[in-house]
């Protein structure tokens, strides 16, 4: 059977003093990396082998795929351990959505707009506005959005929607609203300018809701239940009138007849910027908590390839910020976070908060290729404290030393224990083409992947492959057992049942306005509208296929 992951060498080349084992990682959340060369052996020997330990024990599981194909084995896997069905995949178009801007504080916003949008120290002002600007954006909607969930909860949420439709103002604090309200000065502008009508008409709707109240309820019984809503209310406008001045350089855009270029380079480039993010709609809506979902021992793989750099270290780090706060919860699911190729998941303003997640049961799995990538990535300072906070370093091949261990001269599978010094060859874990095809067509099966796309079943046979340039097409990749790969088109079924209603609307219009005595007749003799609509277009082919007939021989007899 065919395998995936590295060959394994041959035992002659394998020195007969290097112990085997297993490279498992204790259970201590004290967290480990693996440090070693493309093709050394740390997928196969540290990744896999972790990740089915940690499965087997029921852990919760986050694994970041970056080159979009590890989450194939995460399934194979979680099979073994009959886990399957806890399997959450996200980033791809049969996947589950999340909200990637949902546990961003400030600080990430700011640090993520000015690395996203190419803004750096050395233009302080285009640095210090751009953010401001998103910053200030960040703000109010989520102002806005703790009034409408207050709203929620005593049902006058549709009242607060309404006003914010009739403002143009997205209703969702998304990546995507960020996009909606940069995409123009136009839209900017109005998204400033408006502002104070918006707030205007939120006191107008909780005034005439609190009369109404206490029309018909008890003073202190509706003080209880407004209390929530108008203290959002009163934090939202004060927000408003202090943290919002960035807006006000597009208030006077409006009064001005000529914008400068300045500003119209920064709103091009926030909107091409955010217009980016937006077109990934599995990061853009809140269908599924992903905290949560670890908290319920789900098993959650995360296709990063799409994702910006920056936007998945920031992302990386406020999910690391709301998994400390699990410290205060008595009972928790243990969390195994594996990150491969980390230098492309963080960046200098990661903050991982080491030591409170080993309080809150979550263990961090890195993977990296040398220390100098990581030293890059994260600033000298920063990648030296982040080393010394993994308890557990394993060092595979690399032709860069690291510091007294000659790990150019190790084979693959072969690594050193840094904390006892002692080489090792790791027990890899292989998975079979077989086991990983079978392992996703279950998944599939198990998730409605097929129905989601509107796969034909002829095609189902096979697995699905991803491909984001494809997909746009409205295209997508099926891979079968042997090997072969096929592209199908998607078909749409929400534009089909538009399709099909807007065909039935013609057809009802059609009946109305074709009165002849044909279908008085039909009718008569007990057929319904639409038997009688196919009567007609039969007896219409026909008559058309006479006359072609009438044609040709008028010619032939001529």
């Amino acid at each position: 059977m065919n395998k995936l992951g590295f060959l394994a060498s041959n035992d002659a080349t394998i020195e007969k003093s290097t112990p085997v084992n297993k490279l498992l990682v204790p259970v201590e959340y004290t967290h480990s990396c693996a440090i070693g060369q493309t093709g050394c052996g740390k997928t196969t020997s540290y990744i896999y082998p972790n990740l089915n330990e940690r499965i087997k024990n029921q852990h919760a599981i986050l694994l970041f795929d970056y080159k979009g194909k590890e989450h194939a084995a995460l399934k194979a896997i979680a099979k073994r351990n009959y886990r399957l069905n806890d399997v959450v995949e996200i980033g791809v178009p049969w996947g589950v959505k999340i909200n990637l801007i949902k546990y961003m504080n400030e600080a990430e916003i700011r640090e993520l707009t000015i690395s996203i949008m190419g803004l750096s120290e050395k233009d302080p002002y285009w640095s210090a506005t751009g953010s401001n600007i998103i910053v200030a954006l960040w703000k109010v909607i989520k102002g806005y959005r703790s009034i409408l969930e207050a709203a929620e909860a005593i049902d006058l949420k549709k009242h607060f929607e309404d006003a914010l439709t009739s403002f143009e103002y997205p209703l969702d604090l998304t990546f995507r609203s960020f996009s909606e309200i940069t995409r123009t000065q136009e839209k900017l502008t109005n998204f400033a300018t408006k502002l104070p009508k918006l707030i205007t008409k939120f006191t107008q709707i909780v005034d005439n809701e609190l009369k109404i109240a206490f029309n018909e309820n008890n003073k202190e019984d509706v003080l209880k239940e407004f209390e929530e809503l108008t203290i959002n209310l009163m934090n939202f406008i004060k927000t408003a009138e202090n943290d919002t001045k960035a807006l006000s350089i597009f208030e006077e855009v409006q009064k001005a007849t000529n914008s400068s270029t300045t500003i119209q380079t920064i709103i091009l480039s926030m909107s091409t910027t955010f217009g980016t993010i937006s077109e990934l709609d599995a990061f853009n809506e809140d269908s599924t908590d992903l905290i949560e979902a670890l908290n319920n021992y789900k098993i959650v793989v995360i296709n990063t390839k799409e994702l910006h750099e920056g936007l998945l270290s920031s992302f990386v780090n406020s999910l690391f910020n709301e998994l400390s706060k699990r410290i205060v919860q008595p009972k928790i699911a243990p969390v195994s976070i594996f990150i491969d190729e980390a230098q492309r998941v963080m960046n200098k303003s990661t903050d991982i908060h080491i030591d409170v997640l080993r309080e809150a049961k979550v263990d961090i799995f890195l993977a990296f290729q040398n220390i100098q990538l990581m030293i890059e990535a994260l600033g000298e300072n920063k990648f030296s404290a982040l080393l010394q906070n993994l308890t557990n370093r394993y060092l595979f091949k690399n032709i860069l030393k690291f510091k007294d261990f000659e790990t150019d001269k190790l084979k693959s599978f072969e690594y050193y224990n840094e904390e006892n010094k002692e080489k090792y060859k790791a027990e890899a874990l292989f998975l079979t083409k077989e086991e990983l095809f079978h392992a996703q067509r279950e998944y599939f099966i198990l998730h409605d992947a097929y129905e989601i796309l509107n796969i034909q079943e002829h095609s189902q046979k096979g697995i699905l492959l991803f491909n984001s340039h494809l997909f746009n097409q409205k295209q997508i990749q099926i891979q079968y057992e042997d090997g072969f790969i096929e592209i199908v088109k998607i078909k749409d079924v929400h534009l089909e049942k538009k399709a099909l209603s807007y065909m039935h609307r013609v057809y009802k219009s059609f009946i109305k306005e074709e009165k002849t005595d044909e279908i008085d007749q039909f009718l008569h003799n007990g057929l319904t509208m639409e038997e009688t609509y196919n009567a007609l277009r039969i007896i219409k082919k026909q008559s058309r296929a006479n006359k072609i007939k009438e044609y040709y021989e008028s010619k032939i007899s001529s």
